[in-house]
């Protein structure tokens, strides 16, 4: 089988974005780890294998790879240029020649050690259309994920998914084998992917596509960090096939340096005298290392020059850049090619430096590299400590999510509104947060105070394509939220978008015009006429005149709170609200956010879900009525809907709302599911209309209880998910499942359900369905044990 014509084709056309400022004046497969290119790396593996052709697929600076030459070693090259971008699949049938039956696909920013033969054997055992390499990792994200069976067919892709939506930490390498004919399946001069277009085209039409897991190392040299860690891991001996070949033990310590292993020096460096070399630091070809200098955990390009007395710590320094004397730098700076920096520069943590650049002693360097340890976005939105927290920080955010806001939008022009709770401390945040979205050029509205559930209800009724809500938590941070024109939390995508601005290294550019804020500050009252105008019309009621209850906060309700916006409304429409201790048949409950409530009567309590039951049931759908639903929302609520005749317009949390089905119009329909204030006032006009019974329209529900933890634990969280979708019941060969309307993984189980869901940064979310309490907790427990 393996005398079978092969040839191979090499991507290596990209522009390496991420690998900046290093890839500015080179292309990224020629990127060196310990003195060989990346690409020169690729070659070794093919040559292994017995491939003798390969084409390689050239775009940014070609003329840079083609001097590679028309050969190496064994290798057969022919380069094949891009003049426009074609995509992974679109680029692959240009290059191809037709002269082999099967192609094998690889990326020119992939370092890997595993035997290619073993995988081809296995395409061709299987009579594979398709062989996709995977391999296991603990950080997906960044990937596409791959779920297939015991026999290695695949049955679903999840391209670069949330955390939310991991369910496999089986990702796509790059790297395919590829039958001839699948060429007939991607058209020709036109720009097409395999992950995002052709590998589902092929999935959904039972094409035969199979995983082959490698085992190894591989790494994909996607960014400054990744770049670095796999010199490291070269440098440890972790990867097959690389040989340290520069300077030895014994040669450095003749030449008088002082040494930490592991290194690599070039043979053809220059190291002058009394010099440092720290652990894992690498010195390139024909790199001068002046006297007196101290290097660690840094990689110092081809030709550079390090003046005397230098210091350099944590760093990438691209070729031909000169240092002067006594220059310093620090973790995490990235300084470009050809660049010189005068003498006793002092380059602050995470400095971004562009190739050719000059730099003084006296110049601000303001650029700044991303560091995977830096994390915007939490469980909860941004939190900022308040102490800690410099106003530059809160308007790079505010600058940041408007740029982001733009960027995602596909035509017309870009708003971004602010508000924030009544905090002295959330307001100055909120307009220093003003300032950095004028500066982006972006529109702004200024919409004062108010409670959480007001910003979400604002980013629904007014044309604005975001909300950004600012309140001081419990624990007496800042925290700062975005909302979607749904009102709903921004996706995983945007958040993403907003992150690549903030820790990016472009410096600020003036924009075309800037723009004063507008204020809508009278929110509170158009909230409240709308909660009064949707509550007299949806159930035809005027009035609230026999109801009474209470509020578990009427003792010290703040006015513009969620409580007090209920109780007026209760009010205004006749009802009557007394003290909590005069024990009225019902106690309302509106958490501080608005977003939530709850009823406690004689006969037991009512959660929020329970309640947003009771009002699906007794509320008749119009003609083509749909209702809007969390993916993780209850499947006994969904039923209920279904019963009732709505339509389900299904989302999932973390991505965009892609269902055809979900509008702002319905949304907005059914704001009442998900606004605690609206929901107490269709309570409220329920049980008037009711007679105050709320046992018995409790007990009209269907038996169903949600219990909720969050924990922590196993770090593996990727092989936890890989090893849950293997337990679950759910049928993942079903190719209909839309990545943008699930999250988790459900187990189904004989008393109920509970799904897992990996939490942006850290743990897992368990959430469990059964018919009581005491199941669902035992559920959550069951849940709890697969994930150690």
């Amino acid at each position: 089988m393996m005398n079978k014509p092969v040839e191979a084709i090499v991507l290596a056309g990209g522009k390496g974005t991420r690998l900046a400022p290093l890839t500015e004046d080179t292309p990224k497969p020629l990127l060196k780890i310990l003195g060989k290119t990346v690409l020169e790396i690729v070659f070794d593996r093919l040559i292994d294998c017995g491939v003798r052709k390969a084409s390689v697929t050239t775009m940014y600076l070609p003329w840079q790879i083609e001097a590679l030459g028309s050969s190496y070693g064994t290798l057969q090259l022919n380069y094949i240029r891009e003049q426009t971008p074609l995509g992974t699949a679109g680029a692959v049938k240009n290059a191809y020649s037709g002269d082999s039956d099967t192609v094998i696909v690889l990326s020119g920013d992939g370092v890997f050690d595993f035997d290619l033969k073993k995988a081809l054997e296995f395409h061709y055992e299987k009579n594979a259309d398709v062989t996709i390499v995977t391999y296991a990792t603990e950080n997906p994200l960044e990937y596409g994920v791959v779920l297939y069976d015991s026999e290695g067919k695949i049955n679903h892709f999840a391209e670069k998914p949330p955390w939310a939506q991991v369910v496999s930490g089986m990702v796509n390498t790059g790297i395919y084998i590829i039958d001839k004919k699948i060429f007939d399946r991607i058209p020709g001069k036109t720009e097409y992917d395999f992950a995002k277009q052709l590998f589902p085209l092929l999935l959904a039409q039972k094409y035969a596509m199979y995983a082959y897991e490698a085992h190894g190392a591989w790494h994909d040299i996607g960014n400054l960090d990744s770049y670095f860690t796999t010199n490291c891991e070269a440098l440890d001996g972790n990867i097959r096939g690389i040989k340290n070949s520069g300077l030895s033990q014994k040669e450095l310590q003749e030449k008088n340096i002082e040494v930490e292993t592991p290194v690599f020096v070039s043979k053809n460096a220059i190291i002058g005298q009394n010099v440092k070399l720290g652990a894992y630091t690498v010195i390139g070809d024909n790199a001068v290392v002046s006297d007196n200098c101290d290097i660690a955990c840094s990689i110092i390009g081809d030709g550079a020059v390090l003046g005397m007395g230098c210091g350099v710590y944590g760093t990438l320094i691209g070729r031909g850049t000169k240092l002067g004397e006594n220059c310093v730098t620090s973790e995490g700076c990235a300084i470009g090619a050809n660049t010189t920096a005068e003498d006793s520069v002092i380059f602050p943590k995470y400095a971004f430096v562009h190739s050719a650049a000059h730099i003084a002693g006296n110049d601000r360097i303001s650029g700044h590299t991303s560091a995977k340890e830096r994390v915007l976005f939490g469980e909860d939105g941004i939190k900022c400590d308040i102490n800690e927290t410099d106003p530059e920080h809160v308007m790079r955010i505010g600058y940041s999510a408007a740029i982001a806001a733009s960027s995602h939008k596909s035509k017309g022009m870009t708003r971004v509104g602010v508000m924030c709770d009544s905090n002295s401390q959330s307001e100055r945040v909120a307009s220093i947060l003003l300032s950095g979205i004028q500066w982006s050029g972006v529109r702004s509205v200024k919409f004062g105070y108010g409670f959480e559930a007001m910003a979400r209800f604002a980013a629904l009724e007014f044309i604005t394509d975001i909300v950004i809500y600012v309140n001081r938590s419990s624990d007496g941070d800042i925290n700062i939220k975005i909302f979607d024109e749904y009102g709903l939390e921004s996706s995983e995508t945007f958040e993403r978008k907003l992150s690549r601005v903030f820790f990016g290294p472009d410096e600020y550019t003036s924009p075309d015009r800037y723009y004063e804020t507008d204020t809508m500050e009278n929110v509170w009252f158009l909230y409240y006429s709308e909660l009064v105008k949707e509550c007299k019309n949806a159930l035809g009621v005027d009035t609230l005149e026999n109801f009474v209850c209470s509020f578990s906060k009427e003792h010290d309700v703040k006015a513009f709170t969620p409580e007090y916006t209920a109780i007026w409304a209760i009010t205004e429409l006749g009802g009557k609200v007394i003290s909590y201790k005069e024990k009225a048949k019902c106690n309302f409950n509106i958490d501080n956010s608005g977003l939530e409530m709850n009823c406690v009567f004689p006969g037991g309590k009512l959660d929020d879900v329970h309640i947003g039951a009771l009002l699906l049931s007794f509320t008749n759908p119009t003609n083509k009525s749909a209702v809007t639903f969390s993916c993780n929302a209850p499947e006994a609520l969904k039923m209920l809907a279904k019963n009732k005749g709505y339509a389900l317009a299904e989302y999932a949390n973390s991505t965009e709302r892609k269902n055809k089905l979900f509008s702002k119009q319905v949304f907005r329909q059914n704001l009442f599911l998900n606004d605690g204030v609206f929901k107490a006032l269709r309570f409220a006009i329920l049980l008037n209309s009711n007679n105050m019974n709320i046992e018995n329209l409790a007990n009209q529900l269907p038996d169903f209880e949600i219990y909720s933890k969050k924990v922590e634990g196993n770090e593996k969280r990727a092989s936890v998910m890989h090893r849950l979708a293997k337990l679950s019941n759910n049928d993942m060969s079903d190719t209909t499942r839309k990545e943008e309307s699930s999250e988790g993984i459900k187990l189904v189980m004989p008393n109920g359900s509970v799904t897992v869901i990996p939490g942006k940064i850290s743990g897992f979310k368990i959430i469990s369905e059964a018919k009581s309490v005491e199941a669902a907790k035992e559920l959550c427990e069951k849940a709890e044990e697969y994930l150690k």
